[in-house]
């Protein structure tokens, strides 16, 4: 291997480290995980299943799904589209795709920073960061926005010839396609791109050649797959930055102040990292100092909106591991030494928890339903649970009718969900929406906090309790510690 990429062993261990990764994965973090991404590919090839109202409002771009609706039509293909394949075969793709972000960060901060002790560094603290862990295999978007961005300034920044045509096609093309998965990464491009325009010495060539025929190209590509998937013309991107950026309507799902990213997001999501990072960033040279400029304008822009989650600063950990990496290479052999162990030591307790054994079982339970459809003892499921609380037919491989609550959002403001209804008066809204014995559903999905206020009903509806799974030892207002099903008596 050249000076720019680790030893063949490493690269090998790296990808074994990230199939691992992908493998023990158990926990559910967030609904995006699956339904922006698999439930949609799954209806794409199989023809059933349900999709949010953001793909009804032409919101969503259907260039992230397409990934997984690939493995999925290669499972299909083969016959191989078991329950297990298609909830387990995204997760590895994403597993590759973690373990080649991991090396671009070595190959990333060997040209950035021209240091292979750094690179080296710099990729140990990508693999030991908890977050990485527990998010980059996941079948997020900003997981796969994270990898792209890694995997493109590591060639932008290592080219030999960076103002050669290849170089920048190839990295405005990666870039442009970053931007389809998930439009925030455009921040990025902005900071990388416009350094470089503005020190460019014929700036006219660079727009006419490089920046207008890519974004063209991109944009067209965007629209087209688009238009062909929703049936109609569609500008999902133009849609998206309205809906999260002109009318800030993200806040629907929940709102923070500004500071919330620096006093709560990246402290949680760098953890032990944030430390080695900023100390990196002191002493670097003042000309290495884009990717941190980087870091602060992704920040800045997300800040600016309402709506916070800690998986948007997914992106940055590679960028924050190749200044930690600087300032790890920097210190004496003894102090890296400490610096490695402390790593390892307050990182894996948390990778392993939240990976392994955290909110576990809405994915424990769908295992359980699609063995009990198996033996044929599922005519329809009902999930009175938070919304989307479980993925559905990515893991559950059979065209049953699986109802959940549903929470689309309204700008009337004396809109009360469906989900608000239920949790508002459990026990009447069932009678109401199943006021037919016939209509009941074999199979009925609860958190344990409504257990007491629904097993009179379920014992007169001629339900009993068959399975119970832990989820979490953290319960918040509707999500209980453990999932319960029930099934009943007549099936």
């Amino acid at each position: 291997m050249d000076k720019l990429w680790p030893s063949r062993g490493a690269v090998a261990g790296v990808i074994i480290y990230r199939v691992v990764n992908a493998c023990v994965l158990q926990t559910y973090f967030v609904p995006d995980e699956y339904w922006q991404s698999l439930e949609v590919a799954h209806r794409l090839v199989f023809g059933f299943g349900h999709l949010t109202w953001e793909w009804k409002e032409g919101i969503r771009g259907y260039a992230h799904p397409l990934l997984f609706a690939l493995v999925y039509w290669l499972l299909k293909l083969f016959g191989l589209d078991s329950s297990f394949a298609l909830g387990f075969c995204p997760r590895l793709v994403m597993g590759l795709f973690a373990a080649l972000s991991d090396l671009c960060v070595y190959r990333l901060t060997a040209g950035y920073l021209e240091s292979p002790s750094a690179a080296t560094w710099a990729m140990l603290c990508s693999l030991t960061s908890w977050f990485s862990f527990y998010c980059m295999p996941r079948t997020l978007a900003n997981s796969l926005e994270a990898a792209l961005i890694t995997v493109t300034l590591s060639i932008w920044f290592t080219s030999s010839s960076l103002r050669s045509s290849k170089c920048v096609w190839v990295c405005f093309s990666i870039g442009a396609l970053s931007v389809l998965i998930r439009p925030t990464s455009a921040v990025v491009w902005l900071v990388v791109f416009g350094t470089h325009l503005v020190a460019a010495t014929n700036k006219l060539d660079f727009i006419l050649l490089h920046v207008l025929p890519v974004a063209v190209i991109a944009a067209f590509v965007s629209v087209a797959l688009d238009s062909y998937f929703y049936g109609k013309f569609v500008v999902a991107l133009w849609n998206f930055f309205k809906f999260n950026v002109l009318y800030d309507l993200g806040s629907l799902f929940g709102t923070h102040p500004w500071h919330w990213y620096l006093s709560q997001g990246i402290p949680v999501v760098f953890g032990t990292h944030l430390p080695l990072c900023l100390l990196g960033v002191v002493n670097v040279p003042s000309r290495r100092l884009l990717l941190f400029v980087v870091m602060c304008c992704y920040v800045v822009i997300h800040s600016l909106l309402s709506h916070k989650e800690f998986r948007f600063m997914v992106p940055l950990l590679p960028l924050a591991a190749v200044y930690a990496g600087h300032f790890c290479s920097t210190i004496s052999g003894k102090w890296r030494t400490t610096v490695l162990v402390s790593l390892i030591v307050f990182n894996t307790p948390v990778a392993v928890y939240t990976s392994l054994i955290h909110q576990r079982g809405t994915l424990s339970v769908m295992r359980y339903l699609d063995g009990e459809a198996q033996e044929g003892r599922v005519e329809s499921v009902l999930f009175l649970m938070p919304c989307h609380s479980t993925p559905l037919y990515s893991h559950f491989h059979h065209n049953i009718s699986l109802r959940h609550l549903d929470c689309s959002p309204s700008l009337d403001v004396d809109y009360v969900g469906e989900d608000d209804r239920f949790y508002g008066d459990p026990v009447n809204w069932l009678n109401e929406s199943y006021s037919h014995e016939k209509e009941l559903p074999s199979h009925i999905v609860i958190y344990d906090l409504l257990e007491k206020e629904l097993e009179l009903l379920f014992g007169y509806k001629k339900y009993s309790k068959v399975e119970v799974f832990f989820h979490t030892h953290f319960h918040e207002k509707r999500i209980g510690q453990t999932v319960i099903v029930y099934r009943r008596w007549s099936h």
